[in-house]
């Protein structure tokens, strides 16, 4: 897959997809600059200096205003609102306060993904902010159609890498386990209504990444729905995956 990265930014043209890693104006000014070497993939080649495209950023429903603007010929911007900025800022609270208090140590700053849809007036966000999170939780999202049945663990590209997974064993998971936390009791539909029902997070109990070869998945022993909190929880230490009764204990004090 083709890309091109300048500064801050790597971009798929063949994709639409844009990556990001986030900075000081990402979480404190509204927005981040754009490269002019960029402009024409994001439609705004021809907008003159002190020019607006208004667009629309989608993250998991949500629907917010945006725009690019033209600062001067070197300079274009990607402006947002109040709503992505807190949503950023509560997302990667510790990166927030690194900027905020101008701390100096080293740390591995996050990344936000934008896939251009209808024409460059809409675009959908995601976060990309550690590999093993985007490996087993990401990829469930946007989970392949085509997977071998009953196996999983085939090494594939994927803006990097990820592994394929099949989505009969998310359906099995479910009905084995139902649609409640297995940690903290937490049900979607109970808490958000209609547009929470059916909602749940499927985790590896032996997470994919580290099987590093193709092997059959047992969706009553080696699969378990959590929230998105518990979930992210199981993997906050990148060096030890915690299991899910160290989770529940840390949860039960």
């Amino acid at each position: 897959m083709n890309k091109i990265s300048k500064y801050s930014w790597t971009i798929y043209p063949e994709k639409n997809l844009f990556i990001k890693k986030m900075d000081k104006s990402t979480f404190l000014h509204h927005g981040t600059g754009i490269p002019k070497e960029f402009k024409s993939y994001f439609d705004i080649e021809n907008l003159k200096i002190g020019e607006k495209k208004e667009i629309q950023i989608k993250y998991f429903g949500e629907v917010m205003s945006a725009h690019f603007e033209i600062i001067n010929l070197d300079r274009a911007r990607l402006m947002w609102g109040k709503e992505l900025r807190e949503i950023i800022c509560s997302r990667f609270p510790e990166t927030y306060d690194y900027f905020k208090d101008g701390h100096i140590e080293e740390i591995t700053f996050p990344e936000l993904k934008l896939k251009k849809l209808h024409k460059g007036q809409i675009y959908e966000l995601s976060f990309i902010d550690e590999e093993k999170i985007f490996l087993d939780i990401q990829s469930e999202i946007e989970e392949s159609n085509d997977s071998l049945v009953n196996l999983e663990g085939n090494l594939v590209s994927y803006y990097g890498k990820r592994y394929e997974r099949n989505h009969d064993n998310r359906k099995r998971a479910i009905e084995i386990h139902g649609l409640e936390c297995k940690i903290c009791g937490f049900n979607f539909e109970k808490v958000y209504g209609e547009i929470g029902r059916g909602y749940i997070e499927i985790h590896h109990i032996n997470p994919l990444y580290m099987k590093k070869e193709e092997h059959e998945v047992n969706p009553e022993t080696d699969l378990i729905p959590v929230c998105s909190n518990c979930h992210k929880m199981l993997h906050r230490d990148k060096n030890k995956i915690l299991s899910i009764q160290e989770l529940k204990n840390n949860f039960l004090k």
